[in-house]
């Protein structure tokens, strides 16, 4: 009895090892098979090995897109084509966020667009200076893998012809530790409101996508305190846009118009390549004859942390 159990265990054993290797040897040749489906000019376009890498065998993927609007777009849309042929029984999903420079996608990369858990991170941007683009797309890779170090990660070529993996090794820069924020009620001094858009503000207001403040009274103030080597401001110009005053460490250092003829997104830098320590900003409406006192806030981008 004892030794028929003795052969049933070995034999139980030596099975099992065999299934598994039989198992392992069918995984390790799935991306060999997928990739003899896909046409020779297709595979390199769609970089099977980093798509592998964050391809979820029950659930399927979410990929991210992150780029300029217009040909960045067509791109993404050829580039789910391709990967809905390449993998027709996985669920596929996808997002776009449009960011018409990389700064700004630097600045709003972790509130936009990492807080929607993507699996693979498609970065496009290609076009401007290559030494920035560089320094950029190592920042948000560096945010990327800080969210989630299994994220894939690929990003257009100076071609734009097909997509590429980054170095997954590069250090980890200052502009990595570029953020935004919504400035809140604390920040505030004299009358400001939440800003319902009405009228021709709505579309602008869709866009940004968060709420944004205002004031119209001169003398009202928005402070804050970060630490960090940068701070800008992105807002709303208008008609009567508002002349400010800008204070940095409590000293008086430039003065700002938002006018424009009609209502649009704009920006402006208080300061850059300041002293890595901490930092109080102040934003001042000054009066007007012309009666130009309305100032719109959406985000204030910051290179730094926000105390």
């Amino acid at each position: 009895m004892r030794s028929f159990a003795k052969f049933a265990l070995v034999s139980f054993c030596i099975l099992g090892t065999f299934f598994f290797c039989i198992g392992t040897v069918r995984s390790e040749n799935t991306a060999s098979e997928i990739s003899s489906k896909i046409p020779a000019d297709l595979a390199p376009a769609l970089n099977l090995p980093e798509v592998l890498l964050c391809m979820n065998s029950s659930s399927g993927i979410r990929i991210g897109f992150c780029g300029s609007a217009g040909s960045g777009c067509r791109r993404a849309q050829t580039f789910l084509k391709d990967l809905r042929l390449a993998f027709p029984n996985k669920k596929i999903e996808s997002f776009w966020i449009a960011f018409h420079d990389p700064d700004r996608a630097l600045f709003r990369f972790d509130g936009d667009f990492l807080v929607q858990e993507p699996d693979l991170v498609v970065l496009d941007f290609y076009q401007g200076d290559p030494d920035h683009l560089a320094r950029i797309r190592e920042a948000l890779v560096r945010k990327i893998l800080r969210k989630d170090p299994g994220c894939g990660i690929l990003f257009a070529d100076p071609t734009g012809k097909k997509y590429i993996a980054p170095s997954r090794s590069e250090s980890d820069g200052d502009l990595a530790r570029a953020s935004a924020f919504v400035p809140h009620q604390k920040m505030f001094s004299g009358t400001w409101f939440d800003d319902i858009p009405t009228g021709e503000c709505r579309p602008l207001y869709t866009t940004l996508g968060v709420p944004v403040w205002a004031s119209q009274v001169p003398g009202s103030c928005l402070t804050f305190r970060f630490r960090g080597t940068a701070v800008k401001i992105e807002d709303v110009l208008a008609p009567n846009g508002a002349r400010l005053k800008i204070f940095l460490d409590g000293k008086e250092i430039l003065t700002v118009d938002r006018f424009a003829n009609s209502i649009k997104a704009g920006s402006f830098t208080i300061a850059e390549g300041i002293a890595d320590s901490e930092h109080t900003v102040s934003i001042e409406i000054l009066s007007s004859d012309s009666g130009r006192t309305f100032f719109r806030i959406s985000r204030v981008l910051i290179l730094g942390d926000l105390l």
